[in-house]
């Protein structure tokens, strides 16, 4: 079974020192439909760039068999033609087809090889169905395919999210990571691009947006205080069951509460009784009962105490 797997990872930034992840065990398969979730500062956008390989483990490592593409995009080029910029945020598709018809052109023995190598490649990575699945993955996404001879830039800018995210869909053995997609969506556009993800298979995305999470994934991992989990399921089980581990421990807390006062009133009637008999011992003889007796509540009281400052 294909997938990612955090062995024993260990991370912290240098400047300043902060330690964000210690000694994490994951597994993450392929074909989950992953909500990543936490905090604000918690790590979520660490977890990722360690994924992609932009940060490397301080300890441990990260094993993987797949490419990631992680939206936002940076350094967009939005002055070109929606479907040009669809197509060079896939495959240098454009670049290929100006060096095949370039080396046509040419028409010598070497440029013919290069011709034939390219569109080998071409091929390989299904140039000739591109264009038909980008308009086949923007109907899904509820736009309209006029909107692919547009300037990009001219799209709104819930057009221009659905309009990246379905290329991270179209590249070949993609692992898409996919970042709060919901910032620049209406109700609707956030309801669509759901329905979208939950038809596709093998993705982490990280959302405030609870609702929208409950209608697009089935995996969580959860970034917590002390450690890092993962449940089966939608936003929706995995935060009725942390809401019924947080009330077991809130229990469990209280009832610790109660121990360790009882511990201590009789740490504080230990220690006054042997107090005690330490005088008894100073003015009435003493046969070795009374002092060994005091010595061994003494001692209780001692071992209360330090259970107390454990907790």
């Amino acid at each position: 079974m294909s997938c990612i797997i955090f062995s024993s990872v260990s991370f912290h930034y240098d400047s300043p020192y902060y330690q964000v992840f210690e000694d994490v065990n994951l597994r993450i398969d392929l074909n989950w439909r992953t909500g990543l979730i936490g905090r604000n500062g918690c790590g979520k956008t660490t977890l990722l760039k360690l994924l992609t390989g932009s940060l490397l483990p301080t300890k441990g490592n990260v094993i993987k068999n797949c490419t990631f593409f992680y939206f936002p995009y940076n350094n967009i080029r939005a002055n070109l033609k929606t479907l040009d910029l669809i197509k060079d945020s896939i495959a240098p598709y454009r670049k290929w087809e100006l060096e095949m018809e370039t080396s046509l052109k040419n028409g010598d023995e070497k440029s013919l090889v290069i011709y034939s190598d390219l569109l080998e490649h071409y091929k390989d990575q299904r140039g000739y169905e591109i264009e038909g699945r980008i308009e086949k993955e923007f109907k899904l996404l509820g736009m309209n395919t006029d909107l692919l001879s547009r300037d990009f830039y001219t799209l709104s800018s819930g057009e221009q999210t659905r309009s990246l995210i379905l290329s991270l869909f179209l590249k070949k053995n993609s692992f898409p990571l996919i970042d709060e997609p919901t910032n620049h969506l209406d109700m609707k556009g956030r309801i669509i691009l759901a329905d979208y993800l939950s038809n596709k298979r093998g993705f982490i995305i990280v959302s405030h947006d609870r609702y929208f999470l409950d209608l697009c994934i089935d995996h969580v991992i959860s970034i917590n205080k002390s450690n890092i989990t993962v449940n089966k399921g939608n936003y929706f089980s995995w935060k009725e069951n942390f809401d019924l581990q947080e009330e077991y421990e809130k229990r469990e807390k209280k009832n610790l509460e109660k121990e360790v006062k009882t511990l201590l009133r009789a740490e504080r009637k230990r220690k006054l009784w042997a107090f005690k008999k330490e005088d008894e011992k100073c003015t009435h003889a003493d046969k070795g009962f009374i002092g060994h007796r005091a010595a061994k509540l003494m001692k209780r009281a001692i071992s209360i105490h330090s259970f107390y400052n454990s907790q």
